[in-house]
């Protein structure tokens, strides 16, 4: 596997961990229970160190929706009056407020847009593709393997053992 593909991989994992562990914080100091949407890179980014071609799916539509979101809301800062600044941004636990803050607020939001088409470039680039390509399913049971009904038999109340035409099964 590439290391690009790891280094995209890590922050998906990174980002869905954090993102983790803001809803247990939530809830263990604060007692509300809340859903944090990031939570769900944490799977995406553990297909992607397994090369799961669903995966990089699902990271390029992540990829794709946090660029977008970004870029949006960039053009909605950077068009605001300069009456309608925002009034404080936080990088690095130090409090901005004014045009600082609006300065940090854009290179924050252009910075999360240009991580996105970076990301997006990786997964496609002929390295990860390979990476991807070589990716097998893992096979099924071996008692799974041999009837592809049995499962669905045993599902819908059927008994597990097979009994063809009469005959008695053999042990």
């Amino acid at each position: 596997m590439p290391l690009r593909l790891k280094i995209v991989a890590s922050a998906f994992c990174g980002f869905g961990g954090l993102a983790l562990i803001s809803m247990i914080a939530d809830l263990v100091f604060r007692g509300v229970m809340t859903f944090e949407v990031f939570a769900l890179m944490l799977p995406v980014g553990v297909g992607l160190f397994q090369a799961k071609p669903s995966s990089r799916k699902w990271a390029t539509f992540w990829a794709v929706v946090v660029g977008v979101w970004s870029m949006g809301l960039g053009l909605y800062v950077a068009a605001t009056p300069a009456d309608m600044q925002l009034q404080v941004s936080y990088l690095f636990g130090l409090a901005f407020s004014g045009s600082a803050a609006r300065l940090i607020t854009l290179g924050e939001l252009i910075g999360a847009a240009v991580a996105c088409g970076v990301s997006i470039w990786i997964l496609y680039t002929p390295a990860a593709a390979s990476a991807f390509d070589s990716y097998q399913e893992a096979e099924a049971p071996a008692d799974l393997a041999a009837d592809s009904d049995s499962f669905d038999d045993w599902f819908n109340g059927a008994s597990p053992t097979r009994v063809s035409s009469g005959s008695a099964p053999e042990d």
